[in-house]
């Protein structure tokens, strides 16, 4: 399920309504994320393999009533008769841009309330059409009707996994992986670039890490890796470039990580001496057969 990584349910949910959503912060909404998964389920009742990736845009989409759209975004009689043509008969509204994910190209072309017109050429008012106008397609062509006028902007898509993370790396007690997509939809991250990092998901009880710092580090990102002397400070931005810079380090040394605490907007430096030995350095992969790969970084 895409997204749902450090969620929790609104409270305020109903099935169907705007509100309906899981957050950090705020995530995907349920409705987005239930029409990628009703498209995978479709696949594998065809007998098709489940694919590897599927592609979305960057956004968090909200409805707006057919009517709100006339009467204050000036939708005119023409595309409103096109989209009413494509609504349920119980449900007549049109999806409109909540949030744009942080960093992506879609944040510099759309803007929150534009209403979505169509998807390369074609109307859409429902998320099942929106999303599966988009899949497999690399960039889409989309008119958006913004303060009265219409718009048509090209965006590119990303890709998202459907078979969960492939791979994570263990260091001290840390487990780490990329960045889940739903971190970049987080409250905090309205004004913010993108961050650069790998994600801890989980910290081990009792571990080096745990036993040195009292905050709770699951949900930051780790940015920059250091020696405590006057080495190198090593830039992270993937699980690959953290291994690399933790191949440098022996058994006994002290490591400085610079984490970036995403819900308090804040950085810390945390100092670790690793042990090897009983709390070794690697990398955990998910093989194509289904299989687990594990192996150390000396």
């Amino acid at each position: 399920v895409v997204g749902f990584h450090m969620s929790r349910e609104n409270s305020n949910a109903s099935e169907g309504g705007n509100d309906s959503c899981l957050r950090l912060g705020t995530s995907i909404p349920a409705l987005e994320v239930r029409c990628h998964v009703n498209l995978i389920l479709e696949l594998l009742r065809n007998g098709c393999k489940l694919p590897e990736e599927m592609r979305i845009l960057p956004l968090q989409l909200g409805t707006v009533s057919l009517a709100d759209a006339r009467d204050i975004w000036h939708l005119d009689s023409n595309w409103a008769s096109n989209l009413l043509e494509t609504m349920d008969d119980y449900q007549r509204q049109v999806l409109s841009v909540n949030k744009c994910m942080s960093g992506s190209e879609a944040s510099s072309l759309l803007e929150k309330s534009d209403i979505i017109l169509s998807v390369d050429d074609v109307a859409v008012s429902r998320m099942p059409d929106f999303v599966s106008r988009i899949n497999k397609k690399q960039f889409v062509d989309m008119e958006v009707l913004r303060k009265g006028k219409i718009k048509v902007v090209g965006v590119e898509t990303i890709p998202v996994s459907c078979v969960g993370v492939k791979e994570i790396a263990q260091f001290s007690g840390l487990i780490l992986q990329a960045q889940p997509v739903a971190l970049a939809f987080s409250a905090n991250f309205d004004e913010f670039e993108a961050i650069n990092g790998v994600f801890i998901t989980h910290v081990v009880d009792n571990s080096p890490v745990m036993k040195i710092c009292e905050n709770i580090l699951t949900g930051c990102i780790i940015t920059e890796v250091s020696s405590t002397g006057e080495g190198e400070t090593m830039q992270v931005s993937s699980i690959d470039s953290f291994m690399l810079a933790m191949g440098s380090f022996k058994n006994g040394e002290l490591v400085r990580l610079t984490v970036k605490n995403v819900r308090e907007n804040r950085t810390e430096l945390l100092e670790v001496r690793l042990d090897l030995v009983y709390w070794p350095t690697r990398i955990v992969t998910r093989k194509p057969d289904g299989g687990i790969k594990a192996y150390n970084i000396v």
